[in-house]
């Protein structure tokens, strides 16, 4: 994780003093509730504030000089990064992992704090985006919402920026040994092929993953085989808007002797 300097990471939006204000009530808020995110087995990587916050330095690097979006979309983007996951609060995700975004939705819906801070419009176009962050989601069915925002093309730059989030830093070799006993089979594989990781490279169109082992079957099927499913069908919309499609490359760390 890299997470983005303080005062730099809504950077691209502070000609918008409304946005920056919302957006900074809405960080304040989603970090207070996020550390009570349960965890529970089988155990996957974190989906607290430190997520959030690589998923804004993720957007700004995929939605820099090659994406260009408007600071509306921007806005909605940064949103989607700190409300996204708010449904692994329910206890009920540590058995069903896969209602996690229909329960954010949900959430958004009834709490005051949130709806005070925004716009039907935005409500409406944010809970698109997290509806449709999830791998088993078919992006190529979103439609235009609004004329002035283009829901499909930051919801596919959404769904890249988080599923590039990778590595020990989501699931530490620290904790796994303290808690390896305890995983089943399933969950010991996840947490070995994130260790296989190292870094995360972003320089549209080009994301580069650095792996100690290309090679490592469980990195290629449970972290790879994913990534490029979301990539594939990200880039069918960016091709809609005639952006670079996303190229993945996956390296092996370089050690040099000293």
């Amino acid at each position: 994780m890299n997470q983005p300097d303080e005062k730099r990471r809504y950077q691209a939006i502070t000609g918008h003093p409304d946005l920056i204000d919302r957006i900074e009530k809405i960080e304040q808020y989603a970090s207070r509730i996020l550390p009570f995110i349960p965890r529970g087995l089988p155990v996957y990587q974190t989906h607290g504030v430190a997520h959030s916050l690589t998923l804004i330095d993720n957007i700004n690097k995929l939605a820099g000089s090659g994406v260009q979006v408007t600071y509306t979309e921007r806005f909605l983007l940064y949103l989607a990064a700190w409300l996204h996951d708010i449904g692994y609060l329910h206890p009920l995700t540590i058995y069903d992992r896969g209602i996690h975004a229909d329960l954010s939705i949900e959430m958004i819906g009834r709490d005051p704090r949130i709806q005070s801070l925004l716009r039907p419009t935005e409500l409406s176009l944010l809970g698109t985006i997290i509806r449709y962050h999830d791998t088993h989601t078919d992006l190529s069915v979103i439609r235009e919402e609004s004329p002035s925002i283009r829901i499909p093309l930051i919801t596919a730059i959404f769904r890249v920026a988080d599923a590039v989030d990778l590595g020990t830093d989501r699931c530490p070799e620290e904790v796994f040994l303290l808690i390896e006993d305890g995983l089943n089979e399933h969950s010991r594989r996840h947490w070995q092929a994130h260790q296989n990781i190292t870094g995360v490279r972003i320089s549209y169109p080009v994301i580069t993953i650095h792996v100690h082992d290309p090679d490592n079957p469980f990195f290629r099927r449970r972290i790879m085989a994913h990534l490029e499913e979301d990539c594939l069908d990200a880039n069918m919309i960016l091709k809609r808007y005639n952006m670079a499609p996303v190229v993945l490359e996956c390296k092996k760390e370089v050690r040099y002797a000293h």
